[in-house]
This record gives C-alpha cells, structure tokens and sequence, in this order.
C-alpha cells in the first residue's frame, strides 16, 4: 500500500465576499475520488445553497486510483481514498499498524478542519459514499469526545449522508472497550442529530446504506429520501428540489437556519 499522504486542500464553493461568515459545511468525497470531483458532482446542490453555507471540500490524505464510477472524471485526477478499516488486514494483506497509522492520520486532518477559526463555525457534513462512512465515524468521534468533556470540538447540527457503505471507518481504535459498545448494542442509534440520508433506488449498495442508518442514527431524528438513480450523488431536478427542502429543514431543526 502506497504510504504517502497528499496536503487537505479546502475549497470553498461560493466565491462572494461576505461567504467567510456564513456557516460551514464539512465535505467528504467517496473512494477514488477528490474534493474537486464531489463539488462538481453535487454542483445542482451546493450551488443552490451557496448563500446559505460556506462549503469545505477536503481531499482524503491517501493517494489512489479512480474508483467507481469515475469514468467521466479520468482526466480530472488526482484521486484520493480514506482510511482502510480492520477487513483490510486479511482482504489485502494489511498490517494492522498500518491501519491504525491511517485512522490516526484522517482523524488528525479532520480535526484540524473542523478547529480552524476561518468565519463562520462548521455546523454540518456533507458526504457520499466513502466519506459517509468516513462521516459517520468522524460524527461518533465528535459525540465521545464532547461526552468527555472536550470543548473545542465544534456542535454539528445537521448531516447530509449520500450512499453510504457500510461499515462506519472510525476515527478511534475499534479495538478500544467504548468504541466496541457502541457497535455491539442492539438498537441502540447514538447519533440523534438531524440526518438526511440519500438512497438512490438502484444502487447496488442500498442495502448498505440502510444498514448504516438503521445501526448508527436515530430513526426519529432522520429523513430518508430515496432517490431516482444508482450510486450517485443526485442530479434530476425533482430529487434536487426534495433534497434542497430537505437540508433546509434538518438545518432549521439543528437551529441553523
């Protein structure tokens, strides 16, 4: 496995003076992808919320080929990928140090992110795919933490998860008896702020994306909107508008907006 690491690069979408104020969206790209391709992916999205949110695309730390679906996006390299998890170990032959190295990295990059003091706090995620499992575990890390006492990290109000996989890649050792509690009881959902998760209706990881929401967020607390497509990030302009409707509310109800 290539051990080199790229520098986060944060692009802000919206490029009008007072957009330093607004609030800030953290935005986490899939597998074998970029920042730059997440932002042109979600372009009908973002643009439509660019007076609303600041939002900050970061680059995963770890250099990687195209993932799927791609194909339009070949020229538009480079492509990054997040950290591995524990399957990796016998998918791939990976050493288990190597793993953790990795975790400690992207948590180390995220925190970063969301503690620079540059306008507006951040308030929500964005993600898809990769980055919603990457989101999610970042979401765990930021509850445990604050749960400690810890004050700097910031209150995210509302997250936006599109096609996750499954499982969660934490940002904490799976190993460690407190994270194990969290994945081994049953029903129990620690994430209960608002959520808005985005299905699409044949995407071959479907059955993933539910799983995600079902084993890691409060059902009462999240919004599911299924979508006309596959594993994408939503383009057609009925989805558009349900999800831009959508965001507006979870914000609201996170005291956002």
């Amino acid at each position: 496995m290539n051990g080199e690491v790229s520098t986060s690069r944060s692009i802000s979408l919206a490029k009008m003076p007072n957009t330093r104020s607004l609030p800030r969206v953290l935005c986490l790209h899939g597998a074998g992808s970029s920042g730059d391709i997440y932002r042109v992916q979600g372009r009908k999205i973002f643009r439509a919320l660019q007076t609303e949110f600041r939002f900050v695309f970061v680059d995963a730390p770890f250099p990687s080929q195209a993932g799927p679906g791609m194909e339009p996006f070949l020229e538009s390299g480079p492509f990054f990928r997040w950290q591995c998890d524990e399957s990796a170990t016998e998918a791939f032959d990976v050493a288990i140090d190597e793993v953790r190295k990795e975790r400690e990295l992207v948590c180390r990059l995220l925190v970063s992110e969301l503690l620079i003091d540059e306008g507006g706090p951040v308030v929500g995620i964005a993600s898809f795919s990769q980055g919603a499992r990457v989101a999610t575990g970042l979401l765990h890390y930021i509850q445990q933490e604050r749960q400690k006492g810890r004050k700097d990290l910031p209150d995210i109000r509302f997250a936006l998860i599109n096609s996750g996989t499954y499982p969660p890649l934490f940002l904490q050792d799976t190993t460690d008896g407190e994270q194990c509690s969290v994945l081994a009881i049953a029903g129990v959902r620690p994430l209960n702020l608002p959520t808005l998760h985005l299905i699409g209706s044949n995407d071959p990881w479907k059955p993933e994306s539910e799983k995600l929401l079902q084993d890691h967020y409060d059902t009462s607390s999240s919004t599911v909107i299924n979508y006309s497509g596959g594993h994408q990030v939503p383009t057609l302009e009925k989805d558009v508008k349900r999800i831009l409707d959508a965001v507006r509310k979870v914000a609201a109800t996170g005291n956002v907006l």
